[in-house]
């Protein structure tokens, strides 16, 4: 089987799980579940969400369950609602990716969860993009977009903090969102994301991470 096959399995696999669990205890969660849960998190009530147990496990499968987004960009509600839905879950789960982030610093092992939340936070902004696109001649910048592309992109390059596998399935997010991505951003956006898709190099043998690079270098 080839390596890069053998890298998308797990990826699939992750995907499937999310969906499947979630969707099996709950209805989507629409974007106050997410700040409820952040701020039970922040007052101590619950834990931060992993994957060590059945309990918590359903619960982190909640928080990046595509069904989420998928019920929003469905509802027969006002653009500008969905626009403001998708806006606080991605402002939510980014702080929820530096939650993250620290428990690692200070030993934690969540190097799995955080690749899973920085590749939904791509998922988040791709359907955020889908119902925000703008004239690629028009100049408006969005630097929270490109700043947090350009952090799933060093994640990609992490080895310190990822594994390959975990790398790959930050890379999978960008080659499946990317293209939903870039036809919001500017054309001073798309030249930054590209300055930072060379950092990428070339991955060898690594089919998901040729073609995250692909995509980003369009």
């Amino acid at each position: 089987m080839r390596p890069s096959l053998l890298l998308k399995l797990p990826i699939i696999a992750l995907w499937i799980f999310a969906s499947s669990i979630a969707s099996a205890d709950a209805a989507p969660w629409a974007s106050n579940d997410y700040v409820d849960l952040y701020f039970r998190i922040y007052n101590g009530q619950v834990p931060l969400p992993h994957l060590r147990n059945e309990k918590q496990k359903a619960l982190f499968a909640h928080l990046i369950d595509p069904e989420n987004l998928a019920s929003i960009e469905s509802a027969d509600v006002l653009e500008n609602q969905k626009r403001q839905q998708l806006e606080i879950i991605l402002a939510t789960v980014s702080a929820f990716r530096s939650r993250y982030n620290s428990a690692i610093v200070v030993g934690e092992p969540l190097e799995q969860e955080l690749a899973l939340v920085q590749a939904y936070e791509l998922q988040v902004l791709g359907s955020l993009a889908k119902i925000s696109p703008q004239d690629a001649n028009v100049d408006v910048a969005h630097p929270s977009w490109t700043t947090l592309i350009a952090g799933v992109i060093d994640g990609v390059e992490n080895r310190k903090t990822f594994s390959a596998t975990q790398s790959a399935i930050m890379a999978d997010a960008i080659t499946r969102n990317y293209p939903a991505i870039a036809v919001a951003l500017s054309a001073g956006d798309r030249k930054l994301i590209r300055a930072e898709a060379l950092k990428l190099g070339n991955a060898g043998d690594n089919q998901g991470l040729d073609e995250a690079r692909h995509q980003l270098l369009q």
